[in-house]
């Protein structure tokens, strides 16, 4: 008989179903898969260390052999009474995943994780590139689940969520409780958008997992009263997170914008240069200002020419905006704002840069 089974099989030496691998002798169920590593060896859908649990004790070697599960999830009615699931329902908690094969079948937040760190197979392999089956990916005695670096087997934790390291933060003189570790209103290092959280919605109190993008960019949704609006980014970089006078750096010349006599590094100092974080631009003749009439103050708060959405578009300004603009001489094609072209004053031997 195949099954081995007949009295006339029980003094023979077992076959050994590999013979050229020390490692395997048997393949109880002719399914390819050796016993060893094989977790069904009878193939009847119970898994053997399930019909090995001393609530259980059938054989896992014998199809014939099955626990009684009532509801065909699986798992066997003793092992739910045991664990608090329901013997006659396949999916107690209702998440549309078996009770035998949830891995947290009182959960309706999770199922598959076989690991059982609590962050499901798929999250790991598609977003954080860990290993679904083992809980600490990287050996270094955290949890994937709380492992901020699970990747990083010398990082774990961030405790101001900044994107640093803890370990790394102490090691630089940065505060790392502190986003903002010199208190100057900037955070310590750039948001990191692709990084994975798991997000709650303030409104309707679901989560999920996604990237920072929100953090980082802002977002529309609905505020308390549920109008929708823009919640703006309050994440700016600080380029010297531990120097509260400095947090921008233009021309990266190691020197602060605030202390850099020329930010953009083109030769202008920043007092004589109409732009003076564009290194390819210098003198804008027809800019408006508040001699030549163009710049204004509209809302009286003694700031003229302010871009109120700061969209690019700056309201407080009034006149025939075909005389001033906000482009360069080097790319302004009109740069006195006469209405003449500069190709066609030097033409003609009149000046670009006079209106008049």
């Amino acid at each position: 008989e195949w099954e081995g089974i007949s009295p006339a099989c029980q003094n023979l030496k077992p076959r050994d179903e590999f013979p050229n691998n020390n490692l395997y002798s048997s393949d109880t169920d002719r399914d390819g898969d050796a016993d060893e590593i094989d977790d069904d060896d009878d193939n009847d859908g119970f898994k053997d260390v399930v019909e090995l649990n001393v609530l259980i004790n059938t054989d896992p070697k014998d199809w014939q052999s099955q626990p009684r599960d009532s509801d065909g999830d699986r798992l066997p009615d003793e092992i739910e009474l045991d664990a608090g699931t329901d013997p006659f329902n396949w999916d107690t908690d209702g998440d549309g995943s078996g009770d035998g094969w949830d891995a947290w079948p009182l959960d309706t937040t999770i199922a598959w994780d076989d690991d059982k760190d609590r962050i499901e197979n798929w999250i790991e392999e598609n977003r954080l590139g860990t290993d679904p089956q083992k809980a600490d990916t990287d050996g270094d005695g955290i949890n994937d689940k709380d492992d901020l670096y699970p990747l990083d087997p010398n990082q774990s934790s961030d405790s101001d969520g900044d994107g640093l390291s803890d370990s790394y933060e102490t090691s630089r003189g940065m505060n790392p409780n502190s986003k903002d570790s010199d208190g100057d209103g900037y955070y310590d290092t750039e948001c990191d958008r692709d990084k994975e959280i798991f997000y709650t919605d303030p409104q309707t109190g679901d989560s999920w997992w996604t990237n920072n993008w929100r953090e980082c960019d802002g977002y529309w949704g609905q505020n308390q009263n549920g109008q929708w609006q823009f919640f703006p980014s309050s994440w700016i970089e600080d380029e010297f997170p531990t120097n509260a006078s400095e947090w921008k750096d233009s021309d990266k010349d190691g020197t602060g914008d605030n202390s850099d006599p020329d930010d953009d590094n083109d030769g202008a100092i920043d007092t004589e240069d109409d732009f003076p974080f564009d290194p390819s631009e210098q003198l804008n003749t027809d800019k408006p200002t508040i001699l030549n009439g163009y710049l204004t103050d509209n809302d009286g708060d003694g700031i003229y020419g302010e871009d109120y959405n700061n969209d690019g578009w700056v309201e407080e300004t009034t006149g025939d905006r075909r005389r001033f603009d906000f482009i360069g001489n080097n790319k302004d094609l009109d740069d006195d704002g006469d209405l003449y072209l500069d190709v066609d004053e030097i033409a003609s031997g009149t000046d670009p840069l006079d209106p008049d």
